[in-house]
């Protein structure tokens, strides 16, 4: 039985030399992937180093490499309810979403938050435009900026795939203090709600 799931991200170089980015902590909704946080613990850091983790992600690089790949990697692992390290549960050798909130982490760490990422699923039945969406956020006073708290929305071609689609994913960033549990989900919620989309 699993206690923790958590990723490593890495970069391979031409030369086949692995270089890690970060450990990101995972958020699962059973076995469906549901959000990212950089691990700011540097005693969980401590001891996955001291269990040899950092050791067997590094040979997982070499053996990747010498198939023929270089560029990023992630390797999901996890902690057991015992304690133990389950070092390679999968490996995705592309950008993931650990290694985009990676790149957020960095220019956030500028304003003194971390970024939490995750997506809302939507469904709709009235047409709206992300520019009507961005509207409400700022409105309400939920857009990020340096001098204002609020989530960071990173795409709208997962919102508005097709014009005759209903359904799309809203993938955003969440700043927060680095032990301070993400919010504006639920108030993001509501707001759909009154503009008739359903988030799920």
């Amino acid at each position: 039985q699993k206690e923790t799931d958590f990723s490593c991200h890495l970069s391979i170089d031409v030369n086949g030399e692995p270089e890690i980015l970060s450990v990101q902590y995972i958020d699962n909704n059973g076995l469906s992937y549901k959000g990212s946080r950089h691990v700011h613990n540097s005693s969980f850091i401590d001891k996955l180093d001291a269990a040899g983790y950092f050791d067997t992600v590094f040979h997982a690089c070499k053996s990747i490499y010498k198939h023929g790949y270089h560029g990023e990697v992630c390797i999901d692992s996890m902690i057991l309810a015992d304690g133990s390290i389950y070092p390679v549960v999968e490996i995705n050798a592309r950008k993931s979403m650990g290694l985009i909130n990676t790149k957020l982490d960095h220019y956030l760490t500028q304003h003194g938050y971390s970024s939490y990422l995750t997506f809302l699923d939507l469904q709709w039945n009235a047409h709206f435009t992300y520019e009507q969406f961005l509207e409400v956020l700022h409105r309400n006073k939920l857009l990020f900026s340096p001098n204002e708290r609020g989530v960071i929305p990173l795409t709208s071609n997962t919102i508005m795939n097709n014009g005759s689609s209903d359904k799309g994913r809203l993938y955003l960033s969440i700043p927060c203090q680095p032990n301070e549990s993400p919010e504006y989900l639920s108030q993001i919620k509501v707001l759909m709600n009154e503009m008739n989309i359903k988030t799920y």
